[in-house]
């Protein structure tokens, strides 16, 4: 793993601004087992820019066929919870587009705390965060925060 110069980052961040993706993810196994994670990641056709994102803050790359063969395959960068953090925290400064969805994203992760029973406040803090962040990722919702 290599250590982003500042040059690097500012590509990184216009990339991903451009191509990232920020969510929270749901699972319900059962209702008192019902979980939420952050996740980022980078989905594109070129593959260098994805292995760049790998390089720098670990994570996993995959190669993703598409069902349209019309569409070319997409090289799949992700990262979750911890890392996913981690990086967000390094790149937030540089965000345009995904800048309120990072803060949220770093809130979320935040007050994320683990517990083997969670008590209902957090999981009410968490379910709003969540729906916060689909709010966000709705089509259309493009404004850049100054």
């Amino acid at each position: 793993m290599y250590r982003p110069e500042l040059v690097d980052l500012v590509y990184m961040a216009g990339l991903f601004d451009g191509e990232g993706y920020i969510s929270i993810r749901y699972q319900s196994q059962h209702k008192r087992y019902d979980t939420y994670s952050l996740m980022v990641g980078v989905n594109m056709v070129d593959e260098e820019p994805v292995k760049l994102f790998s390089e720098a803050f670990g994570g996993t790359v995959n190669l993703r066929e598409s069902k349209n063969k019309n569409w070319r395959p997409q090289y799949r960068w992700r990262i979750d919870s911890g890392s996913a953090y981690r990086f967000l925290k390094i790149i937030s400064p540089y965000l345009r587009l995904k800048q309120k969805k990072a803060e949220l994203a770093l809130l979320f992760q935040e007050n994320k705390k683990t517990y083997n029973y969670r008590p209902q406040d957090e999981k009410d803090k968490e379910s709003l965060l969540f729906t916060e962040m689909r709010v966000l990722n709705r089509r259309g919702n493009y404004a850049i925060s100054t």
